[in-house]
């Protein structure tokens, strides 16, 4: 029994040591600090190396130069971009384009009009050869052709009647309005948005909102554009031939008369074969790919424009243009047809609206034209025109004057 107490005691006396010194160590006497774990054999970490301040100071300038240089030189490209205008965005004029525009050559005419036009020709490149002077000998109204060169078109008007009415506010011209089957299609082009006296009324339809965000939109493009290689590319290369871009622009520009029309032209049987083959071909892959429904956008286009027009107390003449009937037979079974009558339904459905006159000249035998008289199957030569143009004055002559 002793020998067991004594073997007992041993425990009471060290778990009563080592309380003690932990009492101790409460009251503020300095802990025995415990051995070091041992290692496992894996070396040690070191910590990152510490780059002397004189050499920090050293690799910040250089950084901050490189950044420095790149804005220096970034500003140096958009400036020299904007000023040579590569692509007539900016408007600046100070050098030749790159690109011709007839949407450019359409707004200089009418900002160098005198007198505001009594009637105003709208459309494609469709309606660019009805001459003016010709309208106005058959209507006795002073005449402008505001049409431009596109397939499609909707916006266009839009754009280019805003504009007229803007600088003309107090005059209250007649319209004849060309409207094509195809008017129909997807309808901003590049060269529209990129001129900017008309740009300005794409998003006109949606309200202030959208037109604040389209304007952001088109900065960012634009700013995008002003630093881009292909913009400097061609910069430069307006600078170094500046003769040689001025020249073609100058040609360009000849084409088009004061009041918006255009040069007469006049085209071998051999041109216009073969102007007629690759016409077909492009409508062909038009209707095979793209054109399966009227374009919703191009619709409200077209409400805005005759909402516009009725708003200043004017009723437009829409003429359904003319297609030579080769193009209908080849293109109606691709879809022409089912277009044709969606168009004619479109504008059917309008009329309790809107104040319009509607024709409807796609077919020749409707006003007498020659099935032949076309440049390329859609474009009626002059003589086909004339006999147009009469036919409409004798028949709705009351829209035209």
């Amino acid at each position: 029994m002793e020998n067991q107490r004594s073997t007992l005691s041993i425990p009471t006396h060290r778990m009563t040591d080592t309380t003690e010194r932990r009492r101790t160590a409460g009251d503020g006497a300095r802990a025995e600090t415990p051995p070091a774990a041992p290692t496992t054999g894996r070396p040690a970490l070191p910590g990152p190396p510490e780059m002397p301040v004189a050499a920090g100071k050293r690799a910040r300038g250089f950084i901050l130069f490189i950044i420095l240089a790149a804005l220096l030189l970034m500003t140096s490209v958009a400036v020299v971009n904007a000023l040579v205008d590569p692509y007539g965005i900016l408007g600046t004029g100070v050098f030749p384009t790159a690109t011709t525009s007839d949407r450019s050559v359409k707004a200089d005419l009418i900002e160098k009009l005198k007198q505001a036009p009594q009637l105003i020709v709208l459309g494609s490149s469709r309606s660019m050869r009805y001459d003016p002077e010709y309208l106005q000998q058959k209507t006795g109204l002073r005449t402008f052709n505001a049409g431009v060169n596109i397939i499609g078109g909707a916006a266009d008007v839009w754009a280019m009647t805003n504009y007229l009415h803007d600088r003309f506010p107090q005059s209250h011209p007649r319209y004849l309005w060309l409207v094509d089957v195809e008017t129909f299609t997807t309808t901003v082009k590049e060269s529209l948005a990129a001129e900017p006296r008309l740009a300005r009324y794409l998003d006109k339809t949606t309200g202030t909102a959208g037109r604040a965000g389209s304007e952001l939109t088109t900065i960012g493009g634009d700013l995008k554009s002003l630093l881009s290689w292909a913009t400097t590319r061609d910069s430069l290369r307006i600078l170094v031939h500046q003769s040689t871009a001025s020249a073609k622009e100058q040609a360009f520009r000849r084409q088009f008369r004061p009041n918006g029309g255009i040069a007469a032209k006049t085209m071998s049987p051999a041109e216009r074969q073969h102007q007629t083959a690759e016409s077909l071909a492009r409508y062909t892959l038009l209707y095979q790919t793209a054109y399966h429904a009227m374009d919703p956008q191009a619709q409200r286009y077209v409400e805005q424009t005759l909402a516009l027009l009725n708003q200043s107390g004017a009723e437009p003449l829409i003429v359904l243009t003319p297609l030579s009937p080769m193009f209908q037979q080849k293109l109606g079974p691709l879809g022409w047809y089912d277009r044709h009558q969606q168009v004619v339904d479109f504008f059917s459905s309008l009329a309790s609206t809107y104040g319009f006159t509607f024709a409807d000249m796609t077919s020749v035998s409707t006003w007498g034209g020659s099935p032949t008289e076309f440049f390329d199957g859609v474009h009626p030569s002059y003589a086909n025109i004339h006999k147009l143009i009469d036919f409409l004055v004798q028949n709705y002559g009351g829209a035209l004057r």
